[in-house]
């Protein structure tokens, strides 16, 4: 699934008047870990490419609970695909990122971000995940700088 996701025809019909983008945002949360790696991994390559199916998250109603359904996976490869979608969805711009971390997935991000040990969360997931807050805080002005000391 994903490799077809390189090609800009795929993108061109994933960024078109049907629900095929939404479809591929469910099957992220699938029963199937193999399903929801292959489905995440796609929307990771094609919302880097396209603005346009960034913002067609929002369309599936339950895209809160899929994101947070990947960000608390005990499966690491899905979780990095998960905080690599969040990621993405932050940068787009404020608006997608306001949606983004006024959810539990902001929770979600510090927990990722914390995490130190290798066997729990991989490396380039805590970097994502801090790299969203990061975002959010420094291009957004949406939360507290996450390297800023407590007072």
């Amino acid at each position: 699934m994903a490799n077809m996701c390189a090609s800009p025809d795929i993108i061109k019909i994933l960024e078109g008047k049907n629900d095929k983008f939404k479809y591929l945002t469910l099957c992220a949360s699938d029963e199937d870990e193999e399903i929801v790696k292959a489905a995440a991994g796609a929307m990771c390559m094609v919302m880097a490419e396209s603005p346009l199916c960034v913002k067609k998250v929002f369309d599936v109603l339950d895209w809160i609970e899929i994101l947070q359904f990947l960000l608390s996976s005990s499966n690491k490869e899905i979780q990095y695909r998960g905080t690599v979608i969040v990621y993405l969805l932050v940068c787009h711009d404020k608006q997608s990122a306001e949606r983004v971390i006024d959810t539990h997935c902001k929770t979600a991000l510090h927990a990722i971000s914390k995490i130190d040990n290798p066997e729990l969360v991989l490396p380039k997931a805590k970097e994502y995940a801090h790299n969203a807050l990061k975002v959010c805080a420094e291009q957004w002005k949406l939360i507290k700088d996450p390297d800023a000391e407590d007072d």
